[in-house]
């Protein structure tokens, strides 16, 4: 009996796992089934519509045509159903239309944009000519008047330095000077790797694991002159330098501003393209110094020997002489300027000087090289020959986008020093406060003591060069939610500000403000393409405002202007072309009148205001 019920238990609990068991696969199979006809089912409705999303009615008037004996079935169905489809697909329609209407609305807000910046003509030669002849320079005593007219007159070499904002980190209104005032046969000091939107027209330079650092951006507390750094992210970091100069001219000589970790091992690794090499040594570690002058040929290049060593700037000039030596690393000490032995090297690393001149020959920049069918004879330095080699004739700039009148403060003093009393200028070009006046609030005797101290350490260094206060343009501002331009509340007392330093330091002073006013203002300039909506001009805009300051600088030296002869032929060929095919003189051609914004036509540009320095 026992074994019996033992049997039965055993079997019973069997069953019931069993049955439990057919439940649950049951049960799943039931619920796959329900969502398989809930889906069929949603489908089914999404795929109904569709048909009647088609207006029939078009094909329904067919119908009385045809022979039927059940008319009055087709004209009842062809009622109830359009009326719905109608409605759908009225429904329909509306909602594609807004599509339609979003795509239409953005095509036509691209064509309007692209319509407020279509190109439009830039003043004439004559034009050029009368604005730039009512700049006016004046004179608050500036006693070095003597020496930069005899430098501007004769053959002497001529060194120009200018600080500044974004007016000057372009590099737009410093080159016209290099083509209008002299010719330049130098570099003088340049950045060691352009920040964006900066750059020298004349170098080229190419980074790779330089880490750059602006003093208006970047935090930092050891910055040099100039205020941007390249800091070796690793070993064998390297920097090529290109200069935009002929074949045959491109020995150099170069003096690095640098700083090393370490003062036991190599910082900097030189190499030029004749093959000569220079381990450049660091006298004292984490201390900035001006290294000797090594005499090279471009292009070359700079290789990191350790990780963390900082480059801080160059300085690139043909003569030595009249040349201040503040280099701490002295000449006598050759272990700390090792010359490496010759060595082959790869042509992948280092360039010819041909090959540098095609390069800087095909650069096609906005503001030196316009297109070739509107300027036939295309400006380029790497076209010229017979450069002096004697001379140090240069135009330098030291400008940084947004860069107010106290960033000079956030570098180190003795190095601001020290490389600002390497060269001895004979012009030196301040242009400050567009960025100023956008301070709320501003204090104006922080600002006039800035500007004057400036001035200070300026004279210390460079007692015999005579100095130009440059005033801003209209600072125009666009908050946020605002619509429309406005002018910086601070604009009118930062104007006031600079003009009375000029006063107060005795130096000469120019009102760029007084300058777009008395050819029409803002917006005539604006509508001639020499000035943005903001505060900023263009590139045509800033080598008038170059050619404004040169003509109102031969008005207070009294220097004769004298035309060059390439822009005095083609001017008489013309004159002689317009009066063969009965032109008035004033008039001029299209491709004359439309040339590309950004790109400064050469064959339109004023007359030179001094005479070369090379006949």
């Amino acid at each position: 009996m026992q074994k019996i019920l033992c049997f039965f238990v055993r079997d019973f609990r069997y069953f019931r796992w069993g049955f439990a068991h057919f439940t649950r696969r049951f049960a799943r199979f039931c619920v796959s089934c329900l969502a398989l006809f809930v889906l069929f089912a949603e489908l089914a409705k999404t795929d109904t519509p569709k048909p009647q999303a088609k207006p029939q009615t078009k094909t329904q008037p067919k119908a009385p045509q045809a022979k039927s004996t059940q008319k009055p079935k087709s004209t009842k169905s062809p009622q109830k159903n359009p009326a719905k489809t109608s409605t759908k697909a009225k429904q329909s329609t509306k909602s594609k239309t807004p599509a339609k209407s979003a795509t239409k609305s953005k095509t036509t807000q691209k064509s309007q944009k692209a319509k407020k910046y279509t190109p439009k003509p830039l003043p004439n030669e004559k034009e050029v000519q009368d604005i730039a002849s009512k700049a006016k320079v004046i004179n608050y005593g500036e006693p070095n008047l003597a020496r930069l007219k005899r430098a501007l007159e004769g053959k002497n070499e001529l060194k120009i330095l200018v600080f500044g904002d974004s007016h000057i980190a372009g590099d737009t209104l410093t080159h016209q000077w290099r083509k209008t005032i002299m010719l330049p046969n130098s570099v003088g000091f340049i950045y060691p790797v352009f920040p964006t939107y900066h750059q020298n027209l004349l170098v080229k330079t190419i980074s790779k694991d330089f880490e750059v650092r602006n003093s208006r951006i970047d935090a930092y507390d050891d910055y040099p002159f100039g205020g941007v750094i390249a800091r070796a992210k690793k070993e064998n970091a390297s920097v090529k330098i290109t200069l935009k100069f002929p074949p045959e001219h491109q020995d150099f000589l170069i003096r690095i501003v640098f700083k090393s970790p370490n003062n036991t091992l190599g910082a900097f690794l030189i190499s030029d393209s004749s093959g000569q090499s220079y381990r450049l040594q660091a006298k004292e570690a984490n201390m900035w110094e001006i290294s000797q002058d090594f005499a090279l040929r471009f292009p070359i290049e700079i290789k990191s020997l350790l990780p963390n060593a900082t480059l801080g700037g160059y300085f690139i000039y043909q003569d030595s002489k009249n040349i201040a030596d503040t280099s701490r690393t002295s000449k006598s000490r050759l272990s700390k300027l090792e010359k490496l032995p010759i060595n082959e090297q790869k042509e992948s690393e280092l360039d010819s000087s041909e090959e540098a001149s095609e390069e800087s020959s095909q650069d096609k920049d906005d503001s030196q090289n316009p297109p070739k069918s509107q300027n036939p004879q295309k400006f380029s330095y790497a076209n010229l020959t017979n450069l002096p080699k004697n001379t140090n004739n240069l135009i330098a700039h030291i400008g940084s986008n947004g860069a107010r009148s106290d960033i000079w403060r956030k570098w180190n003093q003795k190095a601001l020093s020290d490389t600002l009393c390497a060269f001895r200028y004979d012009f030196i070009v301040l242009s400050y406060g567009s960025n100023d006046a956008l301070v709320m609030p501003l204090d104006t005797k922080a600002f006039e003591q800035n500007y004057s101290s400036l001035i200070a350490l300026v004279r210390k260094c460079n007692e015999g060069a005579a100095i130009l206060l440059v005033g801003p343009p209209k600072v125009i501002t666009k908050p946020r939610k605002a619509k429309n331009y406005r002018i910086a509340p601070y604009f009118v007392a930062v104007r006031e500000s600079v003009k009375k330093v000029a006063k107060k330091e005795g130096v000469l002073y120019f009102d760029m403000h007084e300058f777009m006013e008395d050819s029409g203002g803002k917006d005539a300039w604006v509508a001639k393409s020499l000035s943005k909506k903001d505060v900023h001009l263009t590139p045509f805009g800033y080598s008038l405002v170059a050619d404004g300051i040169a003509y109102g600088l031969h008005k207070v030296l009294n220097i004769q202007t004298k035309e060059s002869k390439e822009i005095k032929e083609s001017r008489e060929a013309k004159e002689s072309r317009e009066t063969k095919e009965n032109i008035p003189p004033t008039k001029t051609n299209k491709s004359e009148q439309k040339p590309e914004l950004n790109t400064p036509d050469e064959s339109s540009a004023p007359q030179e205001i001094w005479q070369s320095k090379i006949e």
